[in-house]
């Protein structure tokens, strides 16, 4: 299974500080999920995706691109981090 959160989950934003906590929460409930099944032995792995910046239509005009990641390298690194079956991808 894969999810997806973002990297604002591992660091708080003066910009957006709900949205931080929100996906702060949203990662750590995935990784406790992917503990409880490894666990119990279920055959159900958990994949926890946390893109930071990517350049998609969203972005706003004039708004300053910092950090950016074209869509389809990003897109690259989930699906390799996905058929690698990794714990969390763009961290």
């Amino acid at each position: 299974m894969a999810v997806i959160s973002s990297i604002a989950a591992n660091r708080g934003n003066s910009w957006a500080p709900a949205y931080s906590a929100s996906k702060a929460f949203q990662s750590n409930y995935f990784e406790a999920l992917a503990i409880k099944v490894n666990k119990m032995k279920k055959d159900i792995g958990i994949i926890c995706i946390e893109p930071g910046f990517v350049n998609t239509n969203i972005w706003r005009k004039g708004y300053r691109k910092f950090w950016v990641v074209p869509l389809e390298k990003a897109a690259r690194q989930i699906i390799a981090g996905i058929e690698k079956e990794a714990k969390s991808v763009c961290k």
